[in-house]
């Protein structure tokens, strides 16, 4: 959502009068530059990233209920990314080096047997676990390595559960899977510490949005996700508040773009509702039954996307979110993706990050 937010005044004057694919951007010619509609598309292999030597059982088994109630009938591949940096960071030494992979798949293995795990591994999909040797210490290595694993193996997503941690945190320790959301090129299904039972594959997809053209570089993917799983879709726009504590400064800081009060206030509200009709239109024209859901309440934008999902809680709702933050914007001001995932109790799913020229 970062760049989602960050682009939002730039933006908001004719994102739907610009071509797509070098046509206007219209319901039917949304549909024919994407794929023809299908179920099958979540029967892919999911990549299930996972830490071999965490104790955070939790968590883990957490994300793989997710996956399974996402796409019941896709084969999940455990994997572990090892590095030098998780070797230097539990303390081997270096004589043990040779041995270290050998370890870690055996640790993998002891993990998934662990009793957290009983309802997972009644799941038939489940693959061998893998573990993955990345010689280098860097993390963004570690995880481009991993994007290319699942690349090959044709995977639908990659699925891990994280803290998300804070920004204050994230400096003194980066996390693999800060980097994988920032760096992410395959789509990417991701659980934080709140993370309630997941029984039921989701019928309502929130999409937070503010109808800017970073948004719809991902549409059509979230899209397909609704189509795929047959869940309604509900496009969640939250009106920024004057009384929000940024905005009495003067200035209001959303993934790192500086917005001014005074030019959001003079936006004229109906170029909202009608850009909205045009998504409206072409997530139902793909057969997807859509809505628009307006916030108007003075809270922040996180808090008002988690409250909306909580209040679907009988229908399993799954949050998609759009994210394209850079690492200094990440730092710096947070993230609204990063707070949704840190309190949702619901897994989010970042569409496939589209690399900045």
């Amino acid at each position: 959502m970062e760049a989602c937010w960050s682009t939002l005044m730039s933006t908001f004057k004719g994102t739907f009068k610009e071509n797509f694919s070098g046509d206007k951007f219209t319901a039917e010619n949304f549909t024919r530059a994407g794929s023809q509609p299908t179920h099958d598309v979540l029967q892919a292999p999911v990549v299930w990233a996972l830490d071999a030597f965490s104790h955070d059982y939790k968590l883990m088994a957490k994300t793989a209920e997710a996956i399974i109630a996402l796409a019941p009938l896709a084969p999940i591949h455990p994997v572990y990314v090892l590095n030098e940096e998780s070797f230097e960071g539990r303390g081997f030494t270096s004589f043990l080096k040779p041995a270290l992979k050998t370890m870690a798949f055996k640790s993998l293995r002891d993990l998934l047997s662990h009793e957290a795990f009983d309802s997972v591994r009644r799941h038939s999909a489940i693959q061998t676990p893998r573990v993955i040797l990345e010689s280098s210490s860097s993390l963004d290595q570690s995880v481009s390595k991993l994007m290319r694993y699942a690349k090959r193996m044709g995977a639908q997503m990659i699925a891990l559960g994280t803290h998300a941690s804070s920004p204050v945190s994230r400096y003194f320790t980066t996390r693999f899977s800060d980097v994988i959301m920032r760096e992410h090129s395959v789509p990417t299904l991701i659980t934080g510490p709140r993370q309630s039972d997941i029984s039921a594959q989701p019928k309502v997809i929130i999409f937070p949005t503010d109808f800017s053209e970073a948004c719809r570089d991902v549409l059509q993917d979230v899209i397909e996700l609704a189509r795929a799983s047959g869940a309604e879709l509900h496009f969640f726009h939250k009106n920024l508040h004057p009384i929000d504590a940024f905005v009495q400064t003067g200035v209001h800081m959303l993934g790192g773009g500086w917005v001014s009060v005074e030019s959001y206030f003079q936006q004229i509200p109906d170029e909202f509702e009608q850009e909205a009709e045009q998504w409206l239109s072409v997530a139902e024209h793909a057969g997807v039954k859509a809505c628009l859901i307006r916030e108007n309440d003075p809270e922040s934008t996180a808090d008002a996307i988690v409250d909306y999902a909580r209040s679907l809680d009988p229908l399993s709702p799954m949050l998609a979110m759009a994210l394209q933050a850079t690492p200094l914007s990440a730092f710096l001001l947070g993230s609204v993706t990063r707070d949704v995932i840190r309190n949702s109790p619901y897994p989010v799913y970042l569409p496939a990050r589209i690399a900045q020229a």
